[in-house]
């Protein structure tokens, strides 16, 4: 057997920091794009099956080697043109970010994995299972050579570093390393058994941050740098008694440091029969679960960041298709004419006219809220709330605040639901006068709305138990039942 060579699927021996390594995973993703090229697949398809299939692709390498950037960009760059139709035949708009794309649904994104991110949780189930299994043969291998599960959280020991493989230096680099300020340790908490596991003075297993960072003049006094817990006292009869060893007496400015650092030590209890044991402040389990460490790490890349309007969508009962629509609408990534010619698309006088009144630019402003024609559409289902008012200019007022104020808790879900039935029928009246040269009739669309809006209702909440001849002969009483 030479080297490299391929063992259970991975390139053994090989770097994996260059781009010809993960070049099998590249085939395999443009393999799996072929397949779908000649079916018409919607948005929203497309958004699952890149989270089902094109992110699970790479899944076996990445749960193993770090991405490097150039590979983790050509996956992207296939990802994304996926996702919006693109090709090389066809150069279509990517019409919001990809950082923007792969947020949390809850922040306005559309909840895509991010692979940088899904790497880095994929990596750091090593450690945690290095430290859980430090028992077994593998175990003892990394223990012997590298230092084992407390060396991944070491910073600045660069003159070891010239010893470690590329794999292991990545692995440092992921799991909460510098690069990453250190975020698997701080959903890391120690559960104190006899003490054997855990660094005494470098890890923080007694408040939020080690005692060498706590007690900075307390450690420089210290003759016990490198104890664990376990050897820094001793079991009198069942009993833990604390033993330390200073290089000199305390110094009247160390004082207040020495109370404060003996309180604390005063509310330890170990537990002599227990062995160490972390738990995991992602997972309400407190094991580690991948999903957990992709949602904790990305959401930390994005602290203070939600967006109550989008993250609300995808828990309305509609369709996907309508959802994604609604977010694009919020995004303001649809492809109306503004859009269209904001991003260099040349249209003619009668393209860029609203395809409804044929008097103004088409905006999604004026499109769906502004319009003569859609304006009678919104007074047809206000009637139902028992409102008649003009609506906003802005396309955020509309879909985040208004009319809000004038319904209570319980109209507000089903209001919800209206708009966006209303919006995804305007958009489709719209796109087959433009694309299939259709008449616009208020009426048919009217009728459109009130059957969508019903269908929609009644999927969504079982206790909207009512016919559609009933809703027809009064949709003000259902909607208040």
């Amino acid at each position: 057997m030479t080297i490299p060579f391929t063992y259970l699927g991975l390139p053994i021996g090989e770097t994996a920091r260059k781009a010809s390594t993960w070049h099998p995973v590249l085939v395999k993703l443009r393999n799996k794009l072929a397949t779908w090229k000649n079916k018409s697949i919607s948005l929203a398809g497309r958004i699952s099956l890149i989270n089902s299939v094109l992110s699970s692709i790479p899944l076996y390498f990445m749960s193993f080697y770090r991405l490097p950037t150039i590979v983790l960009k050509e996956i992207v760059s296939i990802q994304r043109n996926f996702l919006w139709g693109r090709d090389e035949n066809v150069k279509k708009i990517c019409w919001v970010r990809w950082d923007k794309v792969t947020m949390p649904k809850s922040m306005g994104g559309l909840g895509i994995k991010d692979l940088r991110s899904f790497n880095t949780a994929l990596l750091a189930k090593w450690r945690w299972n290095l430290f859980n299994h430090a028992d077994s043969l593998w175990g003892k291998v990394l223990t012997s050579k590298y230092g084992g599960y407390s060396s991944l959280a070491d910073v600045g020991d660069g003159r070891q570093a010239r010893f470690y493989s590329e794999w292991w230096t990545d692995l440092k680099k992921t799991c909460g390393g510098q690069d990453q300020q250190q975020w698997f340790d701080k959903l890391v908490r120690w559960k104190i058994g006899d003490g054997r596991k855990i660094r005494f003075w470098q890890d923080t297993w007694l408040g939020g941050e080690s005692l060498i960072n706590a007690f900075p003049r307390i450690y420089i006094n210290s003759n016990q740098k490198h104890n664990k817990l376990a050897d820094m006292g001793n079991w009198v009869e069942n009993e833990w008694k604390w033993q330390f060893y200073w290089r000199r007496t305390w110094l009247q400015r160390d004082q207040i440091q020495w109370s404060t650092f003996q309180h604390l030590l005063s509310q330890v209890n170990l537990v002599k029969q227990d062995q160490d044991k972390w738990v995991w402040l992602a997972n309400s389990t407190g094991d580690f679960s991948v999903h957990s460490a992709y949602t904790a790490f990305h959401n930390l890349q994005h602290i203070g960041q939600t967006n109550s309007v989008c993250g609300g969508l995808w828990q309305l009962g509609i369709p996907w298709t309508a959802a994604v629509l609604m977010w694009r609408l919020v995004q303001n990534a649809l492809p109306t004419v503004e859009n269209l010619q904001s991003r260099g698309v040349i249209l003619s006088d009668s393209q860029g006219r609203c395809a409804f009144c044929n008097e103004v630019q088409e905006t999604s402003s004026h499109l769906f809220f502004c319009c003569r024609i859609t304006n009678k559409v919104w007074h047809h289902c206000w009637s139902w709330i028992s409102i008649s008012t003009v609506l906003p200019q802005s396309t955020l007022e509309n879909v985040c605040q208004y009319p809000y104020l004038c319904l209570t808790q319980h109209e507000r879900s089903k209001w919800d639901i209206i708009r966006s039935a209303v919006i995804w029928c305007i958009w489709r009246c719209r796109n087959n006068k433009i694309f299939k040269g259709e008449n616009v009739d208020v009426e048919r669309l009217k009728n459109n709305i009130d059957h969508m809006v019903w269908s929609w209702l009644k999927i969504n909440n079982v206790l909207f138990c009512y016919c559609f001849d009933q809703w027809m002969a009064s949709p003000a009483a259902c909607l208040k039942a």
